[in-house]
């Protein structure tokens, strides 16, 4: 080659002026991270779209492990749920396993780790979302239902989720189930747990009596008697002030359509029955009368047959 040398270590000129040009770029590369905060160098966000979590900060003594973004669940509690801690170093296989446990708790919606750091040194943070937890659920002023049953029926229990609109559900249906055991005029209202910022729950119970039944009348019937009209009726009157009678506004459209249909089945196509409820001032009492109307009594006034053979 007419006494040229030739680099055989690097190829030609134009190699070996990539090559420098590349090694300038890693050299600059050092010099930037070298320059760079080391609390830069972050942990990915772990979360359910991302359980990788790619990029974990080189392994150093951790300062701290501090919780935020935590409002009702207190951070001694969140932090017995991990095995990060100060003075270890800062393990990627540890804080995936981390987040997986807070997830596990189904406390959260949200966890996302990073590093900080600060003057005391690397700070490992776990940022959470709360989801919505029931702390408690307490039951005033019932006295004819006890508070198991109370439990049973709405289901609620501290540690489950929180939800106003359960919580109004809970106290609608612990106000029917009243009713159904003849304390028609029961109320319920929550003391706690109507708010989204609250984590309590507390249904105070108006109870008031229960309604009895004490008499029952029929007027306005001449054809059936008062006695023969009443063994149709679903509703009863209470017996010697203690047993029975127990008052059910839902069981009076049944009363109407029982007389009716017996006095229908007797001919009185035209029959109308009308109630009426009296209650006493207390409201533990109450007299229903059934107003008959029984209009005429139609008759068959004869039977033919034509074209019969």
């Amino acid at each position: 080659m007419n006494g040229v040398p030739v680099d055989t270590r690097g190829g030609d000129a134009a190699t070996l002026a990539g090559r420098r040009h590349a090694l300038c770029l890693g050299v600059l590369c050092c010099a930037l991270l070298s320059a760079m905060p080391w609390g830069a160098w972050l942990i990915a966000d772990v979360s359910p779209e991302n359980p990788r979590g790619e990029n974990v900060a080189p392994s150093a003594p951790l300062a701290a492990v501090i919780i935020e973004g935590n409002t009702t669940i207190p951070s001694e509690e969140i932090a017995k749920k991990i095995k990060s801690r100060p003075g270890r170093p800062a393990d990627e296989k540890q804080i995936k396993a981390d987040v997986r446990a807070l997830f596990d708790t189904r406390w959260f919606f949200e966890v996302s780790p990073s590093l900080r750091e600060t003057p005391d040194g690397m700070v490992l943070v776990f940022r959470i979302r709360e989801r919505p937890i029931l702390q408690s659920v307490t039951y005033k002023g019932n006295k004819g239902v006890k508070t198991k049953d109370l439990e049973a029926l709405t289901g609620m229990k501290s540690g489950g989720a929180y939800d106003v609109s359960v919580n109004r559900e809970a106290a609608r249906r612990i106000e029917r189930h009243y009713r159904e055991k003849g304390y028609m005029f029961a109320e319920v209202t929550l003391e706690k747990g109507d708010s989204r910022e609250e984590r309590d729950v507390v249904f105070l119970i108006n109870e008031g009596k229960k309604v009895h039944v004490t008499s029952i009348k029929v007027e306005g019937n001449d054809f059936l008697s008062d006695g023969l009209l009443k063994t149709k009726l679903k509703t009863k009157t209470q017996k010697l002030w203690l047993f029975g009678g127990k008052y059910d506004p839902a069981t009076i459209p049944e009363d109407l359509a029982a007389i009716k249909e017996f006095y229908q089945g007797l001919g009185f196509f035209d029959v109308k029955v009308d109630p009426q409820t009296q209650i006493s001032k207390d409201k533990s009492q109450v007299q229903l009368t059934y107003l008959v109307t029984e209009g005429t009594r139609y008759k068959v006034g004869s039977v033919s047959f034509h074209a019969n053979r």
